[in-house]
């Protein structure tokens, strides 16, 4: 590995508030730029108190216990055209006729790649199966949180506008879920 350039570490923080901050140090080689980014990030927790984690988000679900020993469920997929993307944030929007419209994200997408609009209750189902905890506080005024986990979808028979098909979401899941 080629060091003699030095090296740059960058990680996300947040705000008092939940929003979102970039952490970027430079070093003359990697342990030097993380030493570094450690110590900047340890003045921003004490000073401006920051947070390595969002505030008021949905916070992962506690892994589920493996089935016993023998029962191990089998799941057959026979629809070959289910597409996965791993999703790495989510928009909530309440809706004036009282449904949620909530936007999911790929990695660095500026526009929700997927999205859903249902009613809150309809809405906390289908997030449960993301491995976070989902409530209604969360989905009552607009917000975005990071998070990751996979959403499997395939194309619709509809077409959108520009002649290409929906999105239907199939399911939503979490990281450590297998397909």
């Amino acid at each position: 590995m080629n060091e003699q350039n030095g090296a740059w570490v960058i990680t996300k923080v947040y705000s008092k508030a939940g929003i979102p901050i970039d952490v970027k140090s430079w070093g003359q080689d990697t342990a030097a730029a993380i030493d570094d980014l450690y110590k900047g990030i340890a003045h921003g927790i004490e000073k401006y108190g920051w947070a390595t984690e969002q505030a008021n988000a949905p916070k992962p679900a506690a892994p589920a216990a493996p089935p016993p020993a023998g029962e191990h469920e089998t799941k057959t997929v026979t629809d070959s055209t289910i597409n996965t993307m791993l999703i790495k944030r989510v928009s909530v929007a309440p809706q004036t006729d009282g449904k949620i419209k909530v936007g999911m994200f790929a990695d660095g997408h500026k526009y929700p790649d997927l999205y859903m609009t249902m009613g809150l209750d309809a809405a906390l189902k289908a997030l449960s199966g993301t491995g976070h905890v989902w409530d209604a506080e969360y989905l009552s005024k607009p917000a975005e949180f990071d998070m990751s986990f996979y959403a499997d979808w395939r194309n619709s028979d509809k077409l959108n506008s520009k002649g290409n098909p929906y999105k239907n979401i199939v399911n939503l899941r979490p990281l450590e879920a297998t397909a």
